[in-house]
């Protein structure tokens, strides 16, 4: 008999009941906003899967019991795909419940891989390679614990989203956390490229991201000068007029070049052709932007500049959203990388305001103007971009040369390895990044 952990307070009134609510609990587990109370899309291929054809009376039962809920915005057919647990239920409390039925799919080992991911299946082979000491979890409350014990017990995640991205039990483990795994019972190290997003994303405006697509792949449509809003500073877009301006590059719209995903060709996207994106290529600040960003001294740069024009932590959150009681504090570094990143991702509205924006526009003006246009039409492409590079370089270059050779682990851009095999980690990832023309800062640790 299988024994599976259920939400506390549930009493399900069959196995695949009981499974459906384990499976909820552990997918609302992965997320900060499905824990708090985002809906779950569920392909009705894997409710087959799991409860068998009658899916849709279990999870209706479910249902009228209160303890799953359905999002009655969200439905395909006659039919919602999209589900959460029920407040009381959304909870890192569990109880064991013994299935009783025999042949039900067990819940060990969740693996959404494509059947061509070799990468994702040769790293989900070494999940049984890595453990927890005993007591961790047990030092540790709510989700944090839930996590330690999937660990412990052998219950792990593995998925790859449609960017590329590895997503596992493991990703979603607090830091703290996650220093205390071992592989083969050995001490382990994170091992990441310093300023990894922003080396990113001047790659990409440098176009060292991209290749020559074929003949078949070329899209056919014609080429247009890329055009971003004009600001008061560095030429990226008053916005009282609102004018549009040429991008200043010197070049037409590259839309024949696509960004190679590196897991498959044909989801490769068109940069230009999805966000109006014109690479620098040749411009000075860009190549200076990069170098900056290789040596892992962008944030320190950027902190002595605002430092320079009395910027203070007020300074990066408008008066509405400030803390009644929070004080207002010198810079730091980590202040100035989060407002980096938040600067990257966030609408072109909100990042013209911000003063970090400013600073980056009067340094590298090119790299300023590349971001906006390629977040013009949706803020999120840029995200999107920068993800599908991120797996191409680290999962299915990196991480493919190196899980046939040694254990490990992958944290998006990070590898966690033993430390005996950290020098072997750091290598690679050099090697790789040496093929775009950079030499990167790596870090072992913190």
């Amino acid at each position: 008999m299988m024994i599976i952990d259920i939400p506390a307070g549930t009493n399900p009134t069959c196995d695949k009941m009981a499974i459906l609510l384990a499976e909820l609990l552990v997918a609302t587990s992965l997320k900060k906003k499905r824990r708090q109370g985002d809906f779950i899309n569920i392909h009705s291929n894997d409710l087959r899967r799991l409860l068998g054809r009658s899916y849709t009376k279990i999870v209706n039962e479910a249902i009228l019991l209160g303890y799953v809920e359905r999002n009655p915005r969200y439905a395909v057919s006659r039919f919602s795909k999209s589900f959460r647990l029920a407040h009381p239920y959304r909870q890192p409390l569990t109880a064991p419940y013994k299935l009783r039925q025999r042949g039900i799919p067990g819940c060990s080992y969740r693996l959404r891989l494509r059947p061509g991911d070799v990468v994702g299946y040769a790293l989900a082979a070494h999940f049984d390679l890595v453990s927890l000491p005993p007591g961790i979890a047990e030092q540790t409350e709510g989700w944090p614990r839930f996590i330690a014990e999937r660990v412990q017990r052998g219950d792990l995640y593995a998925t790859r989203c449609k960017y590329g991205r590895y997503h596992t039990t493991f990703t979603i483990m607090p830091r703290k956390q996650r220093k205390q795994l071992r592989i083969q019972g050995k001490q382990v190290n994170d091992i990441d490229v310093a300023n990894c997003q922003p080396l990113m994303v001047g790659l990409m405006a440098a176009g060292r991201n991209q290749r020559e697509p074929t003949s078949k792949q070329r899209p056919q449509h014609k080429h247009k000068p890329c055009v971003v809003q004009s600001s008061s500073y560095g030429g990226i877009g008053c916005r009282q007029s609102r004018r549009q301006s040429r991008c200043g590059v010197g070049a037409e719209c590259r839309c024949c070049r696509i960004i190679d995903s590196g897991v498959d060709d044909s989801a490769a996207v068109c940069m230009a052709e999805n966000a109006n994106a014109v690479p620098c290529a040749g411009d000075r600040d860009v190549d200076a932007f990069i170098d900056l960003c290789a040596s892992g001294l962008l944030y320190e740069s950027l902190l002595e500049i605002c430092c320079s024009r009395g910027l203070t932590s007020w300074s990066f959150i408008p008066a509405e959203f400030r803390h009644p009681h929070a004080k207002d504090r010198s810079l730091t570094r980590k202040h100035i990388k989060k407002a980096f990143v938040i600067m990257l991702f966030c609408p072109n509205e909100a990042m013209l305001c911000m003063p970090i924006f400013e600073v980056l526009a009067e340094q590298f003006p090119s790299v300023a103007r590349f971001i906006v246009d390629v977040k013009r039409e949706h803020h999120a492409d840029l995200a999107r971009a920068c993800q599908k590079f991120e797996s191409s370089l680290m999962i299915d270059g990196v991480a493919a040369d190196l899980v046939g050779r040694i254990p490990l682990l992958t944290i998006h851009d990070a590898i966690v390895a033993k430390e005996e095999d950290a020098d072997v980690v750091e290598s690679t990832i050099r090697e790789h990044f040496s093929r775009l023309g950079v030499g990167v800062k790596v870090n072992r640790g913190d």
